[in-house]
Parts: C-alpha cells; structure tokens; sequence
C-alpha cells in the first residue's frame, strides 16, 4: 500500500504518483493522502487522479486540506482531469488551498472536460495565484464548456501581477463560451 510506504520514507523531498481509476480504490486514496501529509520535507509533489473512477467530493476535501497544509511546496502539479462527481465548491477548495503555499514557484493544474469548472472557479483560481512568485505556470482548462470571457480575464488579469513568470501554459482548446473578447482588456 502506497501509504504505509510514504510514512516509512518521511524523508522525501519530491513525489510524483499516478491513480489510475483501475489500480486505486477509496481506501488506497484516502491512505495516500494521508502518508503524503507525513512527509513534512516535502517541496515538489505531483498527483494524478485524472480519470479516477473513486475519487469525489469527500476526496478533493481531503485533497485540499492537505495542499493547505504544505507550506512549503515549491512545485505542484495536480492533474484531475475527466472528473465530474465532484461539485464546483469542492474544487474551489482546491483553487483557495493554493493561496497559502507561499514558496509555490512552479503550478501545473489540469482540469480537462470537467464541466463543473465555470468562472466563479477561476475567479477563486485567479485570487489564488496574483501576488504568487510563481516562475511556471501551466493550466488545463480545454473542454471545460462553463468557461466564459468574464472567467478568462479575471485569470489574465491574475497572471499579469506575475512580474517572476518565465513559462506560461494555458489549454482552452474547445472552450466554446469563450470569444475573441475574452481575451481583450
């Protein structure tokens, strides 16, 4: 189990895991989690849940709970790709939970097809990242079909303030709410 082995090597300076929805069931998640908080040393973590057929509502809380908590992450990377049980307060969660990471110089987010992203998430998102030092910056958003131009601007509006970023991804490939006004000031 992934867990027990995360609070046996507390140590740890970088993870990267991957859940496919085949190999990771409730309880392997909720232990996961659980080991990663052990791991106090922790600056570089990468999750992938995306397709995850287990993961909901009760996990993004744990999820976020646990991004709150580690302060002292430099780099993160959260794929939750092709998920759409959970409701658009729990992934707010998430976007709120990166507010506090205050070392966060490199944030990859991809939330490919989820329908419950629209812009009061990226509005959350967008307070979340202005005054970050963030260096890269790599977003996900294609087939999320609840994003509109008033959404992306207040993004931009958030990614402009970044006077220390030196790579920029941004993924709205078949965004169909969005015009060319989106991306005007």
């Amino acid at each position: 189990e992934v867990g027990t082995v995360l609070f046996n090597h507390k140590n740890l300076q970088e993870l990267i895991i991957t859940c496919f929805s085949s190999h990771v069931d409730e309880v392997e998640i909720n232990s996961l989690c659980l080991g990663i908080l052990a791991n106090k040393k922790l600056e570089k973590l990468s999750l992938d849940f995306s397709n995850n057929i287990y993961f909901d509502d009760w996990h993004l809380k744990i999820l976020s709970n646990m991004v709150e908590k580690m302060r002292f992450l430099s780099s993160l990377h959260l794929n939750l790709s092709y998920l759409n049980k959970p409701k658009k307060e729990h992934i707010q969660l998430i976007f709120a939970s990166i507010r506090g990471l205050t070392f966060l110089t490199s944030l990859t987010l991809k939330f490919a097809c989820c329908k419950r992203i629209s812009d009061k998430e990226l509005a959350t998102l967008s307070k979340s990242i202005e005054n970050k030092e963030l260096k890269i910056l790599r977003l996900d958003f294609r087939e999320c079909y609840n994003i509109h131009d008033t959404g992306i601007k207040l993004l931009f509006k958030a990614i402009v303030k970044g006077k220390n970023l030196q790579a920029l991804s941004l993924d709205l490939g078949d965004c169909t709410e969005i015009s060319d006004e989106g991306f005007q000031e």
